[in-house]
């Protein structure tokens, strides 16, 4: 699977080293960015991490990537599950949270590249009040 492939390739033999270079370029490879808060986006973002913590453990199947996977969860909306009455919305968000999942809400992907996304987050401006897009990328 892709999955796979992807820890697999976070865990080479040229990042297997504990300098900080290899540590990054490891967790580099081992982060995975979902798309969309909706109710399979959120569910993915927790079996994934769940998968992590099996299989990124001393005896599991990538020991060399404890601590070096990650995910984060991108989504346009403020609200995670918006179709859910709010207390579902609230424990989504903090059920994931609390799971060391990075999730970013009001913010849109505009653009995918080999090893690069490209993310753009609408903020408040306190002075003026008016809504304005910071880009960053993961």
């Amino acid at each position: 699977t892709a999955v796979g492939e992807c820890l697999e390739y976070a865990s080479r033999p040229d990042v297997r080293g504990s300098s900080p270079e290899q540590v990054e370029e490891r967790t580099k490879r081992a982060t995975f960015l979902i798309v969309g808060g909706g109710p399979t986006g959120v569910e993915l973002a927790g079996e994934l991490h769940d998968l992590f913590a099996d299989v990124a453990k001393e005896h599991g199947a990538y020991p060399n990537l404890i601590g070096n996977t990650k995910v984060v969860l991108a989504h346009g909306g403020p609200d995670l599950v918006p179709q859910f009455d709010e207390p579902l919305r609230k424990e989504a968000l903090r059920s994931l949270k609390d799971k060391g999942i990075e999730v970013i809400l009001n913010t849109r992907v505009t653009e995918v590249g080999d090893g690069f996304a490209r993310l753009s987050t609408k903020k408040k401006d306190p002075t003026t009040g008016e809504l304005r897009s910071d880009q960053r990328e993961e």
